[in-house]
């Protein structure tokens, strides 16, 4: 008779994995930052930042964050002939609401100011969707956009983001992505992000900090939390 495995005891299996490799991991980052902390941080700052070779896309997808910049990014792709159609993921946030007032734009109760951003600078109405103001973070909005492609049988989007971000990004398209879709991740040049000397200003460390969890969060933490649901999800 062949022998069964509790799914519980797999579980504890990978954890202590998990952890195993975590620790290894975290020593060998102690001894390379104290032996050299300047080159090992800075290349920590420099694998954050990735970007995919432009190609004719379906739709830009601006993603939450960042007004006025990704969208206007967004807008020159557009105006270029990169994609026919913008799409918005999330709405922008309070903070984004106040600094937007540099182009005269008033917060609108009916219009997102993401869109009002894209039409000031060259997109027509027709061509911009808002997919959701529901998304809460960056997973939220990758399944946001294979979902919406899915739907409008649509395969191709350029993927407007921060440098910073654009890792994180690709990483949890990777996971999310359907048969036959391809994300094109494209950062913005405006925002001032320094991979070289991210430890040197609290908003990069806090970013740095933030994408990192990220990316861990998606390397173990989906994989975990689905596997999770499956051995306890009713059968």
């Amino acid at each position: 008779m062949e022998s069964m495995i509790h799914p519980r005891s797999s579980i504890s299996k990978r954890l202590r994995r998990f952890g195993i490799a975590t620790g290894i991991l975290a020593i060998l980052l102690v001894s390379l930052l104290i032996s050299d902390p300047g080159r090992y941080l800075a290349w920590i700052g420099r694998a954050l930042v990735v970007s995919d070779i432009l190609q004719k896309a379906d739709a830009i997808v601006v993603l939450g964050g960042s007004l006025p910049f990704r969208s206007a990014e967004a807008a020159r792709l557009c105006r270029e002939g990169w994609a026919p159609q913008v799409w918005i993921t999330a709405p922008e946030g309070p903070s984004e609401v106040e600094a937007i007032k540099v182009l005269g734009l008033a917060p609108d109760p009916f219009e997102p100011l993401s869109v009002r951003v894209l039409e000031k600078f060259g997109v027509p109405a027709s061509a911009i969707r808002v997919l959701s103001p529901e998304a809460q973070d960056t997973v939220d909005e990758i399944r946001l956009i294979t979902a919406e492609l899915t739907e409008t049988g649509l395969r191709r989007a350029i993927i407007v983001t921060s440098p910073s971000h654009t890792r994180r990004v690709r990483a949890l398209w990777r996971i999310f992505a359907r048969p036959g879709q391809q994300g094109f991740v494209h950062h913005i040049d405006r925002e001032n992000f320094d991979p070289d000397r991210w430890w040197a200003t609290e908003r990069d460390r806090s970013r740095v900090a933030h994408e990192m969890a990220g990316l861990v969060y998606a390397r173990f933490g989906l994989p975990l939390g689905k596997l999770i649901r499956r051995v306890f999800s009713p059968t």
